[in-house]
């Protein structure tokens, strides 16, 4: 596994990293976190070398094969914390090399897909599931068809009623592929997913790519969507992973609102990990806030490359993801994760309220509030409520909290958020 990034830092940091680093404290977390091989491992342990040559040697050709640069800074901040400032520089200085683009993605039948996966969306979240399951099963059935008239034709070298069928083929693919992400994402929010489940689902879409119109672009999106699956079974090191494979795929893809979900997808997954541990001071609050901003711009610009014609579920997409980095920076501030849970160990400074007081007044505005998803409503009430009981106003923290509770009674799915919501102690 080439990471470019992991390769500029080290480049950049090597004489401090040489210098420092004891290679006894970090290869154990590395191969626990399967950022060092197996045949690697035994070999540090074997060897007696302890030497800065063996160091050197370490940092230019095993660490980079399999590492990830989060991998690598994660193990740096338990053992060395004092060498994060130097490596985040360099995250920060580093321009990953240009790459030939896959311009063409705007498909027919990735297009045709995207405005059928809108109304499907909106049937499902409005709680029309039996429909969305309808919708769902006929179209596996319209494709398992297709491709049993295809193998049919192919036995009669038909090459005309090929192409025909063919072209069907991938057009219905596009679709059944993006139906079948919205059910993998229903799954993970309203159910207690499984590791089985998920990668069955995972498997299912797998099938499906070689037939669609853009399969780089699919394959992409599985890796992010899979990510958001292991994060919600638990397995951050392994949304991480896909996460990475996910980016390094996305280099070739233009700007889309599957590239999108990748980066939300990132700045949440490292907003946990540092949750987890313990880890959220000023620094790393600047660095996840860092990662929802730059999701935040790739979303305007977007957004702003489309036309003025352009269909009203993308101009809702696009607000709504604005909104959610808006809402996560506050949450990111006053300590408060992704799913309503109180990280009641996060110093919130001064500066912290006055920028959660920011973000709290562009959602408030009558045009964000309205289209505001459920989901970001619930969790805005509980870091409202955090941020009075913090100010020492203790009535409105307490109706704010209210608010919360009495919003999720009202939302049929979101039960993580629910619960959260119900036990919320400030």
């Amino acid at each position: 596994m080439d990471n470019l990034l992991l390769k500029y830092v080290i480049r950049k940091c090597f004489v401090k990293l040489r210098d420092t680093i004891s290679l006894c404290y970090i290869c154990g977390d590395l191969y626990k976190n399967n950022a060092l091989d197996e045949k690697d491992f035994i070999e540090f342990l074997e060897s007696k070398d302890a030497t800065p040559r063996s160091t050197e040697l370490f940092l230019l050709k095993t660490l980079p094969k399999q590492c990830t640069f989060e991998t690598f800074r994660e193990i740096i901040s338990i053992h060395y914390d004092f060498l994060l400032e130097d490596i985040d520089k360099c995250r920060q200085e580093y321009r990953a090399p240009e790459r030939p683009v896959l311009n063409k993605i705007e498909t027919k039948a990735r297009l045709i897909a995207v405005k059928q996966y809108y109304d499907i969306k909106r049937k499902h979240w409005n709680g029309n599931i039996e429909d969305f399951e309808t919708f769902l099963g006929d179209t596996n059935k319209t494709y398992e068809a297709r491709i049993e008239s295809i193998r049919h034709w192919n036995k009669l070298h038909s090459k005309d009623d090929l192409t025909l069928l063919n072209d069907e083929l991938t057009m219905i693919a596009d679709m059944y592929f993006k139906s079948m992400i919205l059910k993998w994402r229903h799954e993970i929010g309203k159910t207690n997913p499984t590791l089985a489940r998920m990668k069955e689902l995972r498997s299912i879409l797998q099938d499906i790519i070689p037939k669609t119109s853009v399969p780089q672009l699919y394959t992409m999106s599985i890796c992010g969507q899979y990510a958001l699956a292991m994060r919600a079974v638990g397995d951050i090191d392994e949304a991480s992973r896909n996460i990475y494979v996910a980016k390094q795929l996305s280099a070739e893809i233009p700007n889309c609102r599957e590239k999108l979900s990748i980066l939300s997808t990132e700045s949440n997954t490292e907003w946990e990990r540092s949750a987890r541990k313990g880890l959220i001071d000023g620094t790393e609050k600047e660095r996840l806030i860092g990662l929802v901003k730059e999701s935040r711009i790739a979303n305007r610009e977007l957004n702003s490359n489309k036309s003025q014609t352009e269909c009203q579920d993308e101009l809702r997409a696009a607000a709504d993801f604005d909104n959610a980095t808006i809402i996560v920076e506050a949450l990111i501030r006053v300590g408060i994760d992704d799913k309503g849970r109180n990280l009641a160990e996060v110093d919130v400074t001064k500066t912290d309220l006055q920028e959660a007081k920011r973000c709290f007044d562009h959602i408030e505005q009558k045009r964000h509030w309205h289209i505001l998803s459920d989901r970001w409503k619930i969790i805005y009430f509980l870091a409202k409520g955090k941020v009075s009981h913090l100010l020492n106003i203790t009535s409105d923290a307490e109706e704010f909290i209210v608010c919360a509770r009495q919003h999720a009674a009202k939302v049929p799915y979101l039960a993580e958020i629910k619960q959260n919501a119900d036990t919320f102690k400030l």
